[in-house]
């Protein structure tokens, strides 16, 4: 039965692994941009701010509009007032038709200043979007490297798991010609369920990994994505220099500064809109009338200029302005906060690569001892010289030790991976393909 299993198994997996398109951390990049819903509502949110900078770029045309109507008049046909008798319409219907054109002649560039906060919000949508494609980025980039991780864990436990059913043989031969008790044979076979469960746990875990893929990427068919690595030399450049960096590449201060600014023209509106504001309008009419003498369509035209001022609204600039003065404040003090959590996390993030890479030095001396101490243990037991408690023991530790260098393996490619977001690095120009 359990052969049966095994070759399902094997089945299963030659089948995954043609079936299985490779794609590299790019290709899957490209596929998110085209399939993720971030995206899509980023991308529209540009496209209809696109829409709002335009509207407002035609408040700097003049307005043109047409005005029409008709009546008639059919209550009596002549009026008869004392001294007025006789006065008769000369037609009951009545027509009017106005062209209307107006253009605001000056308004201390309020106008402009509009357009420049629409595009202002245009530029904050595409930097928004470089927010979302960044954040998609760094989130593909950290489940790859967590399903790489739990991969590489899958095969120690596999290679353990081999070795321990390689000495659970070798126990149960002695154990049947009676040199060591039930309970010695039973432990091993204990052990070797727990790697199994373990097992089991990692590859449910690597599932979830999948599947949270799948969900950003939009991707519904089997994948495999192919390894790539991280360029260490990252650490080794100045920490100013990095600082400096991230204070230039970072994205979300840059979308903070945006902010600023629209704020800061906002401000100047409110101030200009303490001035006067003078506009002209120039209007064509055509129309008969009803009275006498009047049945012909007769023209008109008519040209005005408007001066417009707000002598009092309550001191409602002044408040306004105040508010917009305290959004500034807060901005600067936001700015202030990112640039100062930046240098922290950079501080922590070069003490801990430090930290790391010297345990990373320290487990490749230690896997080299403990794989010789396995190595020495067994050939000691099959001499009958050890019992195997010491293999297991020897064992244990080389399992150990191996998921320990595993781990400062993936700590250093994850510190790279962090130092990359904090500083505004692209994340695939800095992976190299395998």
């Amino acid at each position: 039965m359990n052969k049966k299993r095994t070759v399902f198994v094997i089945l299963l997996l030659i089948f995954y692994l043609i079936s299985a398109k490779e794609l590299t951390i790019e290709e899957l990049y490209k596929i998110t941009l085209k399939n993720n819903f971030n995206i899509k509502i980023s991308l529209n949110k540009i496209k209809a701010a696109n829409e709002k900078l335009l509207s407002s770029r035609s408040s700097l045309l003049p307005s043109l509009s047409l005005n029409s109507r008709f009546i008639r008049i059919g209550v009596i046909p002549e009026i008869n007032i004392p001294g007025m008798e006789g006065i008769r319409f000369m037609t009951p219907n009545y027509f009017s038709s106005s062209l209307n054109l107006n253009y605001t002649l000056w308004d201390w560039g309020i106008r402009r200043d509009q357009i420049s906060i629409e595009d202002l919000g245009v530029k904050s949508e595409m930097v928004n979007l470089k927010i979302v494609k960044k954040n998609l980025k760094f989130q593909l980039f950290q489940l790859s490297l967590n399903l790489f991780m739990l991969e590489d864990t899958i095969s120690i436990f596999k290679e353990n798991i081999k070795i321990m059913q390689n000495i659970e043989k070798i126990i149960k031969k002695q154990y049947e010609k009676g040199y060591i008790p039930e309970h010695q044979l039973l432990q091993i076979q204990l052990r070797i369920k727990d790697l199994e469960t373990n097992l089991m746990d990692f590859e449910k875990r690597k599932h979830d990994f999948l599947t949270n893929i799948k969900k950003i990427t939009g991707i519904n068919e089997e994948f495999r994505i192919k390894r790539f690595s991280e360029k260490i030399d990252l650490f080794h450049s100045d920490f100013e220099k990095s600082f400096e960096i991230a204070k230039k590449n970072r994205i979300e201060l840059k979308i903070l500064y945006l902010q600023k600014k629209i704020l800061n023209k906002t401000k100047k509106i409110l101030k200009k809109s303490r001035y006067p504001m003078i506009s002209a309008s120039i209007i064509g009419e055509l129309k008969n009338g009803i009275m006498p003498d009047v049945e012909a369509l007769k023209t008109n035209w008519n040209i005005s200029l408007s001066l417009i001022y707000t002598i009092f609204n309550g001191n409602k600039t002044n408040h306004d302005i105040k508010t917009i003065n305290y959004q500034i404040d807060s901005l600067n003090n936001s700015i202030d906060k990112m640039i100062y959590e930046i240098k922290l996390n950079l501080i922590k993030l070069f003490s801990q690569y430090q930290l790391v890479n010297k345990e990373f030095i320290l487990s490749k001396k230690k896997i080299d001892i403990s794989q010789k101490a396995l190595k020495l243990t067994r050939e000691s037991f099959n001499r009958l010289a050890s019992n195997y408690f010491d293999v297991l023991n020897a064992q244990n530790n080389y399992l150990l030790t191996k998921s320990s260098l595993l781990n400062m393996k993936y700590a250093l490619k994850f510190l790279i991976l962090n130092l990359k977001y904090e500083t505004g690095r692209n994340l695939i120009e800095l992976s190299e393909e395998k």
